[in-house]
């Protein structure tokens, strides 16, 4: 507070001492104390402003035996506002500083104060005492124009925020009587919710500035981060436990809903931590106590080392967890598996319960019959079908139905399509498709079916009272057969010819239905 009452003295004392031999100095320093007032100081103000804080800094020296370290502050902050000025601030603190050091013996040398100030910026032409400076000072103005317009925008973005916040406060009153929730409370925010306020509270901890005012983010906001981030941390492990134990009970659906949750919450929990330990070093880089600390804990290194530990118990966290993670995966797995296989044996059980329908529905009947056999009688189109077999198989596989064929007949003038109607019935290794030719009328059609000319020569034999062919092959027998001249038979058999297929043979009847 003396050294802050000591330069206002100073900065006063000079501001109504005539500089009639050196007026520019006076311009300089004034326009240095108002740039400075609204954080928009040039490369030349950081200059003038280096003057007055040496002298500062040797006063302190001899008031106190400690040399204060407002020149060398100063000097840093200059340098990376203007990175083109770095050599002129260095041969200042080198070459001036003894110079100025002793001037302060006699403070009340404004004339000294104005000289040096004026000697730093006159080149040598209108002042042979000049320092030589003026040409370095004159490229680093040009080269640090980018720079002028920053601080420029800096000052006005700050005038700018500063409205903002207030806006802000206005903002977290409305929430507040509305009853929202408050944006620190992360279990009322989405993953990216959560990430986006980590990206700005770390913005807080680092100072880079770069969030407007609605984004600022009080300490109570940061304070309801680490509470609300408590309870996700510690839902995360109650859920792992919960869904295990209701595993060892027996109530699979249950842990399999609890373990619902818990990936949910996982896939946010690492932005928790993130964000937790965000707001730690925030509120620790404000000089705020954190409350993962004692609350009476003032020591600055302990609260340096809880943010610490925060960062090294996210990246650990799981691992920790890691033998509770490993056996609720194998109990999900476990579940998961289980439930699959009743959820097939429930698909084909209503599979199953649907063919047996259909076979219900088709008309079809099985009755016992002689030679150990069964009585098989298939309403096939406008036909009814009967004939006896000893292996019937599922009949839920014995299945039903129509369509249209067109085969190309004659040559030249004969040439025609033959058309034909379809009655198919297959059942387990067995079917009997009837062809019922369609036109073209005057036609006297050919069989649509054919023998396979690769296997052996066909036996003549009749069925159902009609001549037919019979052609035995190991991978399947075949016959064929006419009901009339416009109705064609065919059937095919991997049937054990003697048992079953001879049987058929030997029974089948097929008769128009009246």
């Amino acid at each position: 507070m003396m050294k802050a009452i000591f330069t206002i003295l100073i900065l006063l004392y000079f501001s109504v001492i005539s500089a009639a031999l050196i007026p520019s100095s006076e311009q300089r320093i004034t326009s240095m104390q108002l740039n400075r007032s609204t954080d928009s100081m040039t490369g030349d103000d950081y200059l003038v402003a280096l003057v007055f804080a040496r002298i500062n800094d040797t006063k302190t020296a001899q008031l106190t035996n400690h040399r204060g370290d407002e020149a060398n502050r100063l000097q840093y902050k200059g340098e990376e506002d203007f990175p083109k000025y770095y050599h002129m601030f260095n041969r200042f603190s080198d070459e001036l500083g003894g110079y100025i050091d002793g001037m302060v013996a006699d403070i009340s040398d404004r004339e000294g104060i104005d000289k040096v100030i004026y000697n730093m910026f006159s080149n040598r032409t209108e002042n042979p005492e000049s320092f030589g400076y003026w040409v370095m000072i004159d490229e680093a103005r040009a080269a640090s124009s980018e720079s002028y317009a920053r601080l420029a925008e800096k000052a006005r973005q700050k005038a700018h925020l500063k409205e903002e916040e207030l806006q802000r406060q206005k903002e977290k009153e409305t929430r507040k009587t509305l009853g929202l929730p408050n944006r620190g409370n992360l279990t009322a925010q989405s993953r990216e919710e959560i990430s986006n306020l980590d990206a700005i509270l770390r913005d807080h901890y680092f100072g880079y500035g770069n969030f407007n005012a609605s984004e600022y983010v009080s300490d109570d906001e940061m304070l309801e981060v680490l509470a609300s981030s408590d309870i996700l941390i510690q839902s995360y492990s109650d859920l792992i436990n919960q869904s295990n134990l209701l595993f060892d009970q027996g109530k699979y659906n249950e842990s399999l809903q609890t373990y619902d949750e818990f990936v949910e919450l996982d896939s946010i929990i690492g932005d928790v931590w993130s964000c937790r330990c965000a707001a730690m070093w925030a509120l620790w880089g404000k000089g705020n106590p954190s409350p993962a600390a004692n609350p009476t804990q003032t020591d600055e290194m302990e609260l340096y080392m809880k943010c610490q530990d925060c960062d090294y118990n996210a990246g650990q966290f799981k691992n920790d967890l890691a033998p509770s993670l490993t056996t609720l995966k194998r109990n999900v797995n476990e579940i998961k598996a289980q439930l699959a296989k009743e959820e097939q044996n429930r698909a084909r059980q209503a599979a199953y319960k649907a063919r047996m329908d259909a076979f219900n529905a088709s008309g079809i009947k099985i009755t016992p019959d002689s030679y150990e056999s069964s009585q098989v009688l298939v309403p096939l189109g406008p036909y009814d079908v009967r004939f006896s077999i000893r292996t019937i198989g599922d009949v839920t596989e014995m299945e039903i139905s129509n369509k249209t064929t067109s085969l190309a007949e004659g040559s030249g003038k004969s040439y025609h399509i033959n058309n034909f109607t379809l009655y198919i019935f297959e059942m387990p290794k067995f079917d009997i498709t009837i062809a019922q030719y369609t036109g073209p009328a005057g036609i006297v059609p050919e069989t649509p079916f054919e023998l396979d000319p690769r296997y052996s020569a066909p036996d003549q034999i009749t069925i159902d009272g009609k001549p037919g062919l019979l052609q035995k092959d190991f991978s399947g027998d075949s016959a064929l057969y006419s009901l009339n001249k416009n109705t064609f038979v065919s059937m095919y058999s991997k049937l054990n010819y003697d048992k079953d297929f001879a049987l058929i043979l030997e029974t089948i009847h097929i008769a128009e239905r009246k």
